[in-house]
């Protein structure tokens, strides 16, 4: 009823075109004529049309073009820039070009005919003119075209079959044409499968079949395959094929038995049985928490395995019908225990003989000399970490010959009590700090300038302190520093 409507109104706008054209005296006017190549179609076909657009008038002008229903229709022009900007036609001359429609994707169209509108209008005359595609769609129309029969098949079934559960297959059937196809035969057949179905698909149809075959539960296990002949009228339209196996089938039973040896110790035995009719070789797990990993041993070689974040012992086993075997698995923490009393040992005895004394040594660059390192300040932190007051601390540090020690110290810094040059042994600086507190720090530093420029780097020896808590003398050393560029 729509597409009837539209074409009263196109007929009647261009009578009234007409009427207003004569009143005015006018006989010049644009021209359209819409010749359809094939305006009958089904499903994502393409209507075709060549349409001629003539300028009568007696000037030049730029005419552009509308379509009624662009959202149902995919609309397009060749070339494409006519429907985009339009079309240059001069005075007296006319063109011709190809306009396709296509139904949209996206849309539902119902089974009919369709009256599409182009509406052509001069931007210099000002004048119009309109031209109707009429668009045939659906099945119904195109019934009268002899479309061979298309149809592709695809088998989807697991590659290994259980007997105990029988065959299930997908076969999935794809009409190419806008045929509607009963009759069809579909044939199944394989060393196990001998099966005649009669099916039908519709035009441009795509169908799944579920196909199923019962069989033997003591079926022995062999390689097959099974093969998909689809045939319309007498003719093999398509030939699928599948290789599959029937698998042996059996299952191992599990049992648990778990024995408290200690408050350490706890023993499970994992009992494994065959229940089926072949050897079969499985992977059997035991869960244990990661910690757990250390302190866990079986009488059979493991192996580790995560799956889903959680970690298992891991046993390939290999068991011939009604076979059992167990494996036993002992979790002991004794060894955690004796591990956790030496570490308290070594912390107490750490205490014990740990020195109340730290030096921390660091050294920093001042200067450089022909790309050299020339000059540097040494910083000693001395500090008692103990609860006990130390006394008669002396520190002594020392850097190599080919470095020398700048006497002129800032003021408000710990000069050194003495400073000893051993020649080829080096510089010895010697600092008397008396009594530290508990947790009291000092700090001592000093400068020194290298008698040759130094490339590279160099190491500056451990500083020594000397001093007396609880009656005896000992003895604590400092880092090592490394300077380089």
């Amino acid at each position: 009823m729509r597409g009837k409507w539209i074409v009263f109104l196109a007929f009647f706008m261009l009578l009234a075109s007409a009427a207003l054209a004569l009143e005015a005296g006018e006989t010049k006017n644009i021209e359209i004529s819409i010749k359809p190549v094939n305006n009958s179609i089904f499903g994502n076909e393409i209507a075709t049309y060549d349409v001629t657009i003539a300028n009568s008038f007696d000037f030049d002008d730029h005419f552009r073009l509308s379509f009624s229903d662009d959202v149902e229709w995919v609309i397009q022009t060749d070339p494409l820039n006519y429907k985009l900007t339009g079309a240059d036609i001069k005075e007296g001359r006319s063109i011709t070009f190809r306009v396709t429609i296509q139904s949209n994707p996206v849309a539902i169209m119902p089974h009919r005919q369709y009256t599409i509108l182009m509406t052509v209008r001069g931007e210099s005359s000002q004048k119009w003119a309109t031209g109707i595609f009429v668009v045939r769609y659906g099945p119904q129309f195109v019934g009268g075209k002899s479309y061979p029969a298309v149809l592709t098949a695809d088998i989807e079934m697991p590659d290994k079959i259980d007997p105990r559960k029988g065959i299930e297959a997908r076969i999935h059937l794809k009409n190419f044409n806008p045929l509607n196809i009963t009759g069809l035969d579909i044939y199944f057949n394989s060393r196990l499968v001998n099966q005649h179905l009669i099916e039908s698909i519709g035009p441009r149809e795509s169908k799944t079949i579920v196909f199923t075959q019962t069989l033997n539960p003591q079926e022995s296990p062999k390689k097959d395959t099974l093969i998909v002949n689809v045939a319309y009228n007498g003719e093999v339209l398509d030939t699928a094929s599948k290789e599959f196996e029937i698998v042996s089938y059996s299952q191992f039973e599990e049992t648990r038995e778990v024995k408290k040896n200690s408050f350490f110790k706890t023993t499970t035995i994992l009992g494994y049985r065959n229940n089926g009719n072949v050897e079969k070789t499985e992977t059997v797990k035991y869960e244990v928490s990661f910690p757990q990993t250390l302190f866990t041993h079986s009488d059979l070689k493991s192996k580790l395995v995560r799956e889903d974040g959680k970690s298992y012992l891991a046993w390939d086993l290999k068991l011939g019908p009604n076979e059992t075997k167990n494996i036993r698995v002992v979790v002991d923490y004794l060894p955690l225990l004796i591990l956790i009393v030496l570490v308290i040992a070594v912390l107490i005895g750490y205490l014990v003989i740990k020195s109340p004394i730290s030096i921390a040594k660091h050294a920093q660059l001042l200067s450089k000399k022909e790309g050299g390192i020339a000059g540097l300040k040494v910083v000693l932190r001395i500090k008692n970490h103990s609860k006990q007051a130390i006394h008669d601390l002396e520190v002594v540090d020392s850097v190599p010959s080919i470095v020398d020690i700048d006497k002129n110290f800032e003021m408000g810094h710990i000069a050194p009590t003495r400073i000893v040059d051993h020649g080829s042994r080096g510089i010895l600086i010697k600092w008397k700090l008396g009594d530290m507190e508990p947790g009291e720090e000092r700090i001592v530093s000093y400068k020194a300038v290298t008698r040759l420029t130094i490339l590279g780097s160099f190491t500056l020896p451990a500083a020594v302190s000397r001093f007396i808590v609880n009656y005896k003398e000992k003895v604590t050393y400092s880092n090592r520093v490394r300077i380089q560029l």
